[in-house]
């Protein structure tokens, strides 16, 4: 792991069922690639703390993590 992903977890706001939706489609997309993942795993839990996006935006399906 490059970032510390428990803190951003922990930090985020988010419920524990709502990180783990978050991540399982994360996930899904880049299975091949951890970086990648977890870089838009932080990505997207900066945009739902920053505001620019909804729990719900973010949770939705077909939206670019």
């Amino acid at each position: 792991m490059v970032f510390d992903l428990e803190r951003v977890r922990g930090e985020s706001g988010l419920s524990p069922d709502d990180l783990a939706c978050l991540e399982a489609r994360i996930r899904e997309e880049f299975s091949e690639d951890a970086l990648m993942f977890e870089l838009h795993f932080l990505r997207a839990v900066k945009a739902f703390q920053e505001g620019w996006v909804t729990r719900e935006e973010l949770l939705a399906e077909g939206v670019e993590a």
